[in-house]
């Protein structure tokens, strides 16, 4: 039912966030007595980790790299090797692809 609920929350552009309050069992927590994840807790992690946070890394095509981001802050870093050839610090007010070029030596991304 969690991860329904959470699914729901995060397709809402209006909703910013959520907040969950207390630990105690019978209070819908995300953790067992022992305070470790439980079903529902182990569902929300596997949403944050897997699916919901943009950790993207490949090697661009022909000069070009996208990605699907979604709305929030970002640090991206385009690498040749261990040199950095871009970086920068962006916010993406909605979820978005994101494209990046290399038009002559110089990077770009929108």
């Amino acid at each position: 039912q969690i991860e329904d609920f959470y699914r729901i929350m995060f397709s809402l552009p209006e909703i910013e966030g959520i907040v969950m309050w207390g630990f105690k069992k019978d209070n819908g927590s995300l953790v067992d007595d022992d305070i470790q994840p439980n079903e529902a807790g182990k569902a929300y992690l596997r949403l944050y980790h897997d699916e919901w946070k943009t950790m993207e890394t490949g090697a661009p095509d022909k000069g070009k790299f996208s990605f699907r981001g979604f709305m929030g802050d970002y640090s991206l870093k385009i690498r040749s090797g261990d040199q950095v050839l871009v970086e920068d610090k962006f916010n993406l007010d909605e979820d978005m692809k994101i494209i990046c070029k290399k038009r002559s030596e110089t990077w770009s991304c929108q």
